[in-house]
C-alpha cells in the first residue's frame, strides 16, 4: 500500500512538471495571430471571430406590391478571379474555410436541410434528404472494387468516393427578381444554392460534372454569416460569405430562365457563344424593365 502511494505521488509530480494548465491570458498570448491587441474585457478576439452574427434581413414584401417578377438560375464559376474566395482555402486554416466545407459540415450537423436535386424533384425543395443519404447519393461517386472471398472467388463491392473541396467547379443559384412598387425598386432574393462537382467516370475515364443537393438559401444565410472570407482590398475589414451573396460580390452567368418547357439555355442553344449571348439578353431584359418605368 505504501509503495502504491509513492508511485501515485511520483506520477502526479511528473505530470505537474511536464503539463501546465493554460489560463485564458496564456491562451491569448499563445494564439494571437494579429497585430491588434486583445481587449481584456472580452473572452475572445472580437476582430477575428464572428459569434452568432445576425443576418441583414430582406425587406418585407407583400404579394400585392409585386408588380413584376422573373425567376432565373445562375452559375458561379469558382475559377474566375472574383469568385476565388468561395473556393479557397482548400484545407481549413485557423480563420477561414471554403464554402463547400461550410455547407457540408452544416448539413451533417443538422443546421441546414439538403434537398434531392435529381430530375424527379429538381430544385423545388420538395424532397428533403437525410444528411447521410445525401452524402451517399449526391456528394460522391459510386465505384466498384473487386475483392476475393475465402474461397478465392472474386466479388464486387460498391463504395462511395466522397467529393472534396477541390472537386467543386461552380455553384448554382436559384433566384427571383421582382419589382416592389411600394419602394419603387427592383430587388433580388436568392432562394437556393447548389454546389456542382467534377469527377472522373470510372467506366469511361471521362471527366464529368455532378450537381449535388439544393439548399434553401434563407436558411443557409444563418450559417454562412458566421464565416469570414478573404478580402483582397482590405484585410482589416473582413467580410463573410453572406456579404458576398447579399452584396453581389461575385461573377456569374444565367443558365436558365423560367419557361414553359422548363429547359436550360444549354438544351436550346448548342453553341456556347450563342448561349452566352442569350444569357446577356435576359440580363438586359431585367435591367430594361426597371429602366423603362421611368421617364427622363
Amino acid at each position: 500500500m505504501k509503495k502504491t502511494a509513492i508511485i501515485l505521488f511520483a506520477l502526479v509530480l511528473s505530470t505537474g512538471l511536464f503539463a501546465q494548465v493554460l489560463t485564458p491570458e496564456m491562451q491569448k498570448r499563445m494564439y494571437k495571430d494579429t497585430f491588434l491587441d486583445y481587449d481584456p474585457e472580452l473572452d475572445i478576439d472580437s476582430v477575428r471571430n464572428f459569434q452568432q452574427k445576425s443576418i441583414v434581413p430582406y425587406p418585407p414584401i407583400r404579394e400585392a406590391d409585386v408588380l413584376w417578377s422573373k425567376r432565373i438560375w445562375r452559375e458561379i464559376e469558382v475559377a474566375e478571379k472574383i469568385n476565388l474566395p468561395l473556393y479557397y482555402p482548400l484545407d481549413q486554416i485557423q480563420d477561414r474555410k471554403n464554402l463547400y466545407t461550410v455547407l457540408t459540415e452544416a448539413m451533417m450537423d443538422g443546421l441546414i436541410q439538403a434537398f434531392d436535386s435529381r430530375p424527379v424533384n429538381g430544385d423545388e425543395f420538395v424532397a428533403p434528404m437525410d444528411a447521410e443519404e445525401a452524402m451517399k447519393e449526391l456528394f460522391g461517386v459510386k465505384t466498384s472494387i473487386t475483392k476475393m472471398n475465402e474461397f478465392g472467388e472474386p466479388y464486387e463491392v460498391d463504395t462511395i468516393n466522397p467529393f472534396q473541396p477541390g472537386d467543386v467547379t461552380s455553384y448554382r443559384l436559384k433566384e427571383d427578381w421582382y419589382f416592389d412598387k411600394q419602394r419603387s425598386e427592383l430587388r433580388v432574393k436568392i432562394l437556393g444554392i447548389q454546389p456542382v462537382c467534377q469527377f472522373t467516370d470510372p467506366d469511361d475515364g471521362q471527366v464529368k460534372t455532378k450537381p449535388t443537393a439544393w439548399f434553401y438559401f434563407p436558411e443557409v444565410r444563418h450559417v454562412i454569416v458566421n464565416y469570414e472570407v478573404y478580402n483582397r482590398e482590405n484585410e482589416t475589414k473582413r467580410i463573410t460569405f453572406d456579404d458576398i451573396f447579399f452584396k453581389r460580390y461575385f461573377s456569374s452567368h444565367i443558365i436558365k430562365e423560367d419557361n414553359v418547357y422548363n429547359r436550360q439555355l444549354g438544351a436550346v442553344y448548342k453553341d456556347p457563344y450563342t448561349e452566352l449571348l442569350k444569357a446577356e439578353e435576359i440580363k438586359r431584359e431585367i435591367f430594361n424593365f426597371e429602366h423603362d418605368l421611368w421617364s427622363y
